[in-house]
């Protein structure tokens, strides 16, 4: 009398196996099974009746009952599950760019390729993540094709050698865009028509980076540059011999910059300087005072959420701007502003709250909170004890600036609407580049060269580009894409001594979100 395991193939091709309790008969001398005791399917089995069933034979026997150690060892044990589905993603867009083959040929190395695209799909999915590159690809997620990293060695060279490519590398980006345009739910053009330029910063005390990457008018980053401050004076004149076409031909929309001294630098190039625009929040600017009263102003709808209004400045009103607003930055602007005031109020509370702790009015820790160049605007004294509380005024008039920008065409070649577009796609493409890009002293992507501060500047921009391009097909933000996908997990199994990988079910959201992105599903072989 024995336990006996037998197995069925579904039309499906799913394997369902049974569990009886049978013994071997010969009949017409052929042993036979004969079926005593049927358990039903194994998965629908509660293992508690083959426990029990152990447990009273070892009782009527006298003997210690070590039933659930080989009933323990007979199941499988899962060992791992990590996710698997947004990765897989990234790594189809990548291959159907065309850029993993390229940069294999590039770098003569497919170890090297998929080295890359590991830190690529870091910065995408968890640029914040504390762990090194072979640590996060080995527990965090899984990459395709990416075989274990000893260390950080692999990915510092594979960044150092993605650098001597960076020409190529943008060529290869520009013509597997305009290859894939034919496919479904694409982009209409891969031409760049704004040029935005602003400083990243660097890291270990080295001088910020200046960053410029081509957008075109869907906001996808088809082509990226980046300098070192003594070499900020080439800017102009490298992204003129990169961009296809020329501003003269009518390719370019605007060149938009964050800082007045970088719009110099760029109005150097006579090919450029018909078409930059400087802009900066109403909160920072100079001319604040002067803009103020036009707020309240008759504003003009250029967009879902965008409004503008042209303004002239001066006594003689010769200084043209452009009063730009936002409701999307608006409601960004006030959840800041809300977080920081809850911060204030904690630590107001924190320095009145125990007597024994010495804060009062004059302690050390509210001086400090006052003194704090962002959270310290927000406080003022109070007349009658001189504590420190929040003043209503200063957060009223904070609340006017919401979504409020100052926008300076150098020149009148440029129009209201330009500016504005220009604009918004310099405000979405710096946020989501430095959603990517901070913080940047985790390994391997701290560093102390800084070439490997470019290095790190092509990663971010190759991340921008694949989650770009999905949220274009999906018409879905990157981070909900993302936490979808990612509940596809590949499932490790410890069995009969060896490992078994599985990845769990791929459910019809999910599959939609492949689909849209022209990515094959994958197979829960894994």
């Amino acid at each position: 009398m024995y336990l006996r395991k037998t197995q069925r193939k579904n039309r499906d091709g799913r394997v369902v196996r049974y569990l009886q309790i049978a013994r071997n008969q010969r009949v017409d001398g052929t042993t036979r099974a004969e079926i005593l005791l049927s358990f039903g399917r194994e998965d629908a089995l509660d293992p508690g009746v083959l426990r029990r069933l152990a447990d009273s034979i070892h009782r009527y026997l006298g003997e210690t009952s070590d039933a659930t150690q080989p009933l323990a060892e007979s199941l499988p044990q899962v060992e791992a599950a990590r996710p698997v589905g947004a990765a897989w993603l990234l790594d189809g867009l990548w291959q159907a760019l065309g850029i993993g083959p390229a940069l294999t040929r590039l770098l003569g190395d497919a170890g090297a390729e998929r080295v890359v695209f590991a830190l690529v799909a870091n910065r995408a999915l968890a640029p914040e993540s504390p762990r090194p590159l072979h640590r996060w690809a080995a527990e965090e997620v899984v990459v395709p094709g990416l075989s274990e990293l000893d260390g950080n060695g692999a990915a510092l060279a594979a960044m150092d050698r993605l650098l001597e490519r960076e020409a190529d590398l943008r060529r290869t980006v520009r013509e597997g865009m305009a290859r894939a345009r034919g496919a479904p739910k694409a982009w209409a053009s891969t031409r760049p028509r704004d040029l935005v330029f602003f400083d990243a910063p660097g890291t270990d005390g080295l001088p910020p980076l200046l960053v410029g990457l081509a957008v075109t008018d869907e906001g996808l980053p088809v082509g990226c540059w980046s300098w070192h401050a003594e070499d900020a004076a080439s800017a102009p004149g490298d992204c003129l011999a990169d961009v296809p076409g020329s501003a003269a031909a009518g390719s370019l929309r605007t060149v938009v910059v964050r800082s007045s001294r970088r719009s110099q630098l760029l109005a150097s190039e006579p090919g450029l300087r018909p078409l930059v625009v400087t802009g900066e929040s109403l909160r920072t600017s100079s001319e604040t005072s002067e803009t103020l009263p036009h707020l309240a102003g008759r504003h003009r709808r250029v967009g879902t959420d965008l409004t503008v209004r042209e303004l002239r400045l001066g006594e003689d009103g010769r200084r043209r701007r452009v009063l730009w607003r936002s409701t999307r930055e608006a409601e960004h602007e006030a959840v800041q502003r809300a977080a920081q005031l809850d911060f204030v109020r904690a630590e107001l509370a924190w320095t009145t709250a125990d007597s024994s702790r010495r804060c009062g009015p004059d302690s050390s820790a509210q001086q400090e909170l006052l003194g704090h160049p962002l959270l310290g605007r927000w406080l003022s004294r109070c007349p009658g004890t001189g504590s420190l509380v929040v003043d209503p005024d200063a957060v009223d008039a904070d609340a006017r600036l919401d979504g409020a920008h100052l926008l300076t065409p150098l020149t009148s070649d440029v129009g209201t609407d330009q500016a504005a577009a220009g604009y918004a796609a310099l405000l979405r493409t710096e946020r989501a580049f430095s959603a990517m890009a901070s913080p940047r002293y985790f390994q391997p992507v701290y560093h102390r060269l800084e070439d490997r501060g470019r290095a790190h500047v092509l990663l971010c921009w190759l991340a921008l580009l694949l989650t770009s391009v999905a949220e274009l097909r999906t018409a879905r933000p990157w981070a909900s894409i993302a936490g979808e996908l990612n509940r596809v997990r590949k499932l490790t199994f410890r069995h009969d001594g060896g490992h078994r990988h599985r990845l769990s079910r791929v459910d019809a959201a999910q599959e939609r979100l492949f689909a849209a992105c022209g990515v094959p599903v994958p197979s829960r072989a894994g």
